[in-house]
C-alpha cells in the first residue's frame, strides 16, 4: 500500500512540474485579485482594526476559495446577537477603511457580496461556528 501511495505521489509531482502547453509563468506566478485581498484583509485587520472592533480579541483569517473571500472571525461571543454585532463592525470597517485601501493600492474593488464572513466562538472546543453572512442574510448553522 505505501508502494502505491508513493507512486500516486510521484506521479502527481511530475504533473504538476510539466509546464502547461502556452502557459505564461508571469501569470502563475501573480496572485489574482482574491487572492490578493484575502492576504491583505488577515494583514490589514492585525494592524488597523485591533483596537476598533468591540469584541476586541477577534482575529480575522482570510482566505480566497476561487469565487469570494471566506473571512472567519474567530471571537469569543457564544450567541448569534454578539456575533452578529461584531460581524457588522467589521462590514462597517471593510467599506470605510478597507475597501478605499485595496482599490488605492491594490487597484482591486471589492463589494461585501464579494464575502462570506464566518463568526467562530474560539473558546469552545473545535472553535463552533455561531452565524454566518452570506448574500446578505445572516444564517445560524
Amino acid at each position: 500500500m505505501l508502494r502505491y501511495n508513493r507512486i500516486i505521489i510521484g506521479f502527481i509531482l511530475i504533473i504538476l512540474c510539466i509546464p502547461l502547453q502556452g502557459s505564461d509563468l508571469k501569470k502563475v506566478n501573480q496572485m489574482n485579485d482574491g487572492e490578493i485581498a484575502a492576504l491583505q484583509l488577515t494583514i490589514f485587520s492585525e494592524i488597523y482594526w485591533r483596537d476598533v472592533v468591540k469584541d476586541l480579541d477577534a482575529p480575522v483569517m482570510a482566505i480566497f476559495d476561487g469565487s469570494r473571500i471566506r473571512m472567519t472571525i474567530f471571537g469569543g461571543r457564544d450567541n448569534a446577537e454578539g456575533a452578529r454585532e461584531t460581524i457588522m463592525n467589521y462590514m462597517a470597517g471593510l467599506q470605510t477603511d478597507f475597501f478605499p485601501y485595496l482599490e488605492e493600492n491594490f487597484d482591486v474593488k471589492l463589494e461585501l457580496d464579494d464575502f462570506k464572513i464566518i463568526y467562530r466562538n474560539r473558546l469552545t472546543k473545535k472553535m463552533k461556528i455561531i452565524l454566518i453572512y452570506e448574500d446578505g442574510e445572516y444564517k445560524i448553522p
